[in-house]
């Protein structure tokens, strides 16, 4: 938005036609109608959360597939930890990919059972990203994001069931100590950048 020139509300609401498309594609008219006040949508008091997503847009388009794939389980980690933070399990995971031309692609597959794994998401998710990756080589990449779907309440645990798996339990280990300290105090070694070749520097991770 800043790089077409917009800073405030006020100048997406008088905003022509090529600066809102250059900040927002084929959405920039519906963007700058909202900035006006205008939306003729029914307003929906109460509804029920059917996805859980996270996503982020690039300040400048990625090709590289490994930092690709390095975002995607940073986002992933995100989602499954909003995931389990709201008590739902997830039967389906979604892929978002947005080209630097605005083309907007996704990919999804269910599962059986529904998780709140992070582990199983981000496997689901990278298989994914790899699978549209293989048609589009070397593809810019203006926006990614996953989300969970089909979501379900998780059953109350039996008095008698078998303790958590090893996933499960690594999961509330790192929720409980982002709650505590804070969201970006903990990183998963998945996650961290490797050091340039022939840098020397260790590579750091829990």
């Amino acid at each position: 938005m800043l790089a077409a020139g917009i800073r405030t509300v006020g100048d997406l609401r008088t905003a022509d036609d090529a600066t809102v498309w250059a900040a927002f594609g084929r959405d920039g008219p519906a963007m700058r109608d909202r900035a006006a006040g205008l939306d003729d949508r029914p307003v929906v008091p109460h509804r029920d959360e059917k996805t859980i997503s996270s996503e982020h847009t690039f300040a400048l388009d990625l090709c590289d597939r490994r930092r690709l794939g390095a975002e995607l389980l940073r986002l992933t980690d995100r989602t499954a930890s909003r995931l389990r933070a709201a008590g739902f399990a997830a039967g389906k995971v979604v892929v978002k990919v947005r080209r630097a031309d605005f083309s907007t692609f996704t990919r999804q597959r269910r599962f059986e059972p529904p998780t709140q794994d992070t582990a199983a998401l981000c496997r689901t998710a990278q298989a994914l990203l790899d699978d549209w990756l293989n048609t589009q080589p070397g593809a810019a990449v203006r926006l990614l994001g996953v989300g969970a779907g089909d979501l379900q309440g998780l059953p109350q645990a039996g008095l008698f069931e078998a303790a958590p798996a090893r996933d499960a339990r690594l999961d509330a280990a790192v929720d409980d100590i982002r709650r505590r300290f804070g969201g970006g105090v903990l990183t998963r070694a998945s996650l961290l950048e490797e050091p340039p070749a022939g840098s020397g520097a260790p590579r750091n991770g829990a």
